[in-house]
């Protein structure tokens, strides 16, 4: 049986950061995310499969230490811990180095973090479905038989400072 799997999602993701030094801070992030995810089959007689969740659903906590800072360039490394509600918990170690351009810095990434997951299998999963006379849960595995999964991503970014206490950053 054939379906289309479509996931609409808005995320709103906070890092927190205090400085102990000048170079030194500690790192805490929450994110809230608003889903509504849809199976449907290309046989025209089954029902859809329709779920929406909303909440908190990411909390951590880490380090990061700034290496390199002078009146053109910035340089830091991080290391934190993240815990994905129901999913995993996530070890992540991350490079960032900048160029200074007036309030604003345009930078390279490299993020790398070791995803320990919950179960033995990642997949998307639909809960509660009784109303349409199906199951309680339809899952999509991915990747069944593993219990953990490394990343590794590349980007750039631009971070830019709007006043004296917001900030705005956007990463590709």
């Amino acid at each position: 049986l054939g379906a289309t799997w479509t996931t609409d999602q808005i995320t709103i993701k906070e890092d927190f950061s205090y400085g102990i030094t000048d170079r030194f801070a500690i790192l805490g992030m929450l994110q809230y995310n608003s889903s509504d995810y849809e199976t449907e089959y290309d046989d025209p007689t089954a029902p859809k499969d329709k779920m929406s969740d909303s909440g908190l659903n990411l909390y951590g906590l880490g380090v990061q230490w700034r290496f390199v800072d002078n009146e053109q360039w910035i340089a830091m490394a991080s290391g934190y811990f993240q815990t994905q509600k129901d999913i995993a918990n996530n070890f992540i170690l991350e490079a960032k180095a900048g160029y200074k351009v007036q309030r604003s810095t345009i930078y390279g990434l490299a993020r790398g973090w070791y995803i320990d997951l919950e179960g033995n299998s990642y997949g998307n999963a639909i809960y509660g479905n009784e109303a349409n006379g199906n199951p309680s849960m339809f899952y999509l595995p991915y990747q069944v038989g593993d219990t953990s999964a490394m990343y590794m991503e590349g980007g750039l970014g631009v971070f830019s400072v709007l006043n004296q206490d917001w900030t705005l950053n956007v990463e590709a």
